[in-house]
């Protein structure tokens, strides 16, 4: 656990996953000035210590005031924007698992340890565990905090030339809810997957089912905003955004890598001959040392959008064939996200076997074959995705 939260690779993907769901929603094909301003204005509502926010706020030329950001985080916070780290919650409840968390700090499973050392440098230890905790989560507060802040100022802007008339609630809502349903988010997380991570079926499940959740409602809410005039240049960034982070950008890095150490096609293709199966469909970074020797970064797992690439590339095809029926295009993703859903419990549940299950619930309209209806055609994808995900997860656990 303390390998978990104090490796700085553990916060660089953080930061790197982070910014790849403000970069699939299209915040970054937004105006440069108003990103940079909710980046900016974000850092204050942070929980992480004034005495940091007030040295960062004289480096930034912006002041901290305390009564005034932890006011606007009380906001986030009811508005379900911040505070919602899906790997953190995981962290936190395996802790509880085995009654070493149970008051839901990181530190405790220091504790023992701790006992062994002096009185003050126990205290200093829990601190500096206590402070990569807080790091942890405002990281991940950081980005969602600007995207809530981008969302609400483009759909201002959007609702304001199209003469739509909105109120400043209505907005806030808006906004936190696409950044809610578009961003992992552990309240969104089922018991029951939840559960899972007493099983050796993957530790962290919560995060890529959350992945399937969000990416289906990122593909939706961009279909959506693209049929609605006043929502369409919206919706072509959230969509442009979502085809870079899924296709372009892993290509792109790939290829940089090919450059930067001289690797040909011929000599990846090669590559890929030898890679374990766990990596035989993954982007590979190939890598060459000083000795000439090849090696390579698995790419794929460290992408936080990998397991949802083939469904959403399908649905980006049908968008550039012209193909705007919603329910047509949705159905196919859902379907997509489906059989993507059962790589998550693989090799220790048959891929075929869990996908077919899927499918199947799919085929009936949401029925189970004993005749129980889980969602209806009303029911957001995004939602489908988790109901069929918790239903096969009851169905995988002992008893």
């Amino acid at each position: 656990v303390a390998k978990t939260i104090l490796a700085p690779v553990t916060h660089f993907r953080n930061l790197f996953s982070a910014t790849g769901f403000s970069a699939a929603n299209g915040i970054f094909f937004e105006n440069s000035a108003v990103v940079g301003k909710a980046f900016k204005d974000a850092f204050g509502p942070l929980q992480t210590g004034a005495p940091i926010k007030r040295a960062v706020g004289k480096l930034i030329g912006k002041p901290f005031d305390e009564a005034a950001a932890n006011a606007k985080y009380r906001e986030l916070l009811e508005l379900g924007v911040v505070n919602s780290q899906v790997q953190l919650g995981d962290v936190k409840n395996l802790l509880r698992d085995v009654r070493m968390g149970e008051n839901l700090n990181i530190e405790k499973p220091l504790e023992s340890m701790m006992k062994k050392l002096t009185a003050g440098a126990g205290r200093k230890a829990k601190a500096f565990m206590k402070g990569a905790e807080d790091l942890y989560t405002a990281e991940d507060d950081l980005f969602k905090i600007a995207n809530y802040a981008v969302e609400r100022y483009r759909l201002k802007n959007a609702y304001g030339k199209a003469g739509i008339s909105v109120t400043e609630r209505q907005l806030k809502e808006e906004a936190a809810d696409i950044v809610r349903n578009t961003v992992p988010n552990y309240a969104y997380v089922s018991d029951t997957v939840r559960a899972l991570r007493r099983l050796p079926l993957g530790t962290f499940m919560s995060f890529p089912s959350e992945i399937l959740r969000t990416t289906t409602n990122t593909a939706q809410r961009a279909l959506r905003e693209i049929k609605n005039p006043a929502l369409r240049n919206i919706g072509l960034k959230r969509l442009l955004g979502l085809s870079t982070v899924l296709a372009v950008a892993p290509y792109g890095i790939q290829k940089g890598f090919q450059g930067i150490f001289g690797v040909s096609n011929e000599e990846v293709d090669a590559l890929k001959e030898y890679l374990p199966d766990w990596s035989k469909n993954s982007t590979i970074l190939p890598i060459r040392t000083d000795k000439g020797d090849l090696k390579y970064i698995d790419f794929s797992h460290g992408n936080a959008y990998d397991v949802a690439i083939r469904p959403i590339q399908t649905l980006l095809n049908e968008v550039q064939k012209g193909i705007e029926d919603e329910d047509v295009l949705m159905e196919g993703v859902l379907k997509g996200m489906a059989q993507a859903s059962g790589e998550l419990a693989a090799p220790f549940i048959s891929e075929a076997i869990y996908t077919e299950a899927a499918l199947d619930i799919i085929a009936r309209g949401g029925r189970t074959r004993e005749g129980r209806q889980l969602y209806t055609e009303q029911t957001p994808s995004g939602e489908k995705i988790k109901i069929i995900t918790n239903h096969l997860a009851q169905a995988m656990l002992p008893f």
